[in-house]
């Protein structure tokens, strides 16, 4: 899928081409197994929301200054959104489940820091002109609260909040190695 090439012909930001696997799009919970380092980690898929990740990113890409990105084509390899279930859990016991044994959605103590809410794991890896800038983050849903829905809108506007937080984190990066 590709955003944005009317805008970006006319100079108004990058053409933005969603290369990331099919399957990365949909929401899924990766295990209900509870030994599993998989279990309570559930991806957050694109339907419902609007805008949709991508054309977040986009608009975010575009409404930046200084990128010299217009007219681009920025290709994002990954963006998944997830939420771990299983925080109080990890904190009470402690994991045993490290990235490399994990599919997605692993933070390590020190991105957890102080969180005890329900986190969002979001990474994301793009690419322009050849060069990829990947970022990652770690947030905890701010109301505290345990979504399995997360169409409702309390939970969209954190998730939300957290994508908006991360393409501005991306926008940064590009920023620093462009100069």
């Amino acid at each position: 899928m590709v955003l944005g090439s009317a805008a970006a012909a006319q100079g108004a930001g990058p053409q933005v081409t969603d290369a990331r696997p099919k399957d990365e799009r949909d929401a899924k919970v990766l295990s209900n197994f509870m030994l599993s380092c998989n279990y309570g980690i559930v991806r957050i898929g694109d339907a419902g929301r609007e805008p949709d990740r991508i054309e977040r990113l986009r608009r975010d890409l575009a409404a930046a200054e200084g990128l010299g990105l217009d007219g681009k084509t920025v290709t994002v390899k990954r963006y998944s959104v997830h939420s771990v279930e299983t925080v109080l859990l990890d904190l009470r016991i402690g994991t045993r489940c490290g990235r490399d044994n994990t599919k997605a959605g692993w933070y390590s103590p020190e991105e957890a820091g102080t969180i005890t809410a329900q986190p969002i794991v979001i990474e994301a890896a793009l690419s322009v002109d050849g060069v990829t800038y990947e970022a990652r983050s770690v947030t905890a849903f701010k109301h505290g609260n345990r979504f399995e829905d997360f169409s409702t809108p309390m939970a969209a506007e954190e998730i939300n909040a957290a994508m908006a937080a991360m393409n501005q984190t991306l926008i940064a990066k590009i920023r620093a190695a462009r100069r």
